[in-house]
């Protein structure tokens, strides 16, 4: 999934800059337009990013959740339980 979000981020860059020279296109009409394509391209791009590292964020999360219970549970395993008052 970072190779595909890599690769987007490249071609995006590549379309920045074709869309910014504003000598390529005919009027400056046909310019803005492209220019709002492109704003909603780069902002679909960044929000699939955000959330793939949102996500991997999350898994990251969980594996240390995993880790710290299994770590509790061992920890049980060699003190006598004692009720606390």
């Amino acid at each position: 999934m970072k190779d595909a979000a890599a690769k987007a981020v490249e071609k995006l860059q590549e379309l920045l800059d074709l869309a910014t020279d504003v000598n390529s296109y005919e009027d400056e009409e046909t310019w803005l337009a492209a220019l709002r394509v492109l704003s909603g391209a780069v902002t679909t791009a960044l929000n699939t990013q955000l959330r793939v590292d949102e996500g991997a964020m999350q898994a990251q999360r969980d594996d240390k959740l995993i880790e710290i219970i299994r770590l509790i549970q061992e920890e049980e395993k060699t003190r006598p339980m004692r009720l606390v008052n």
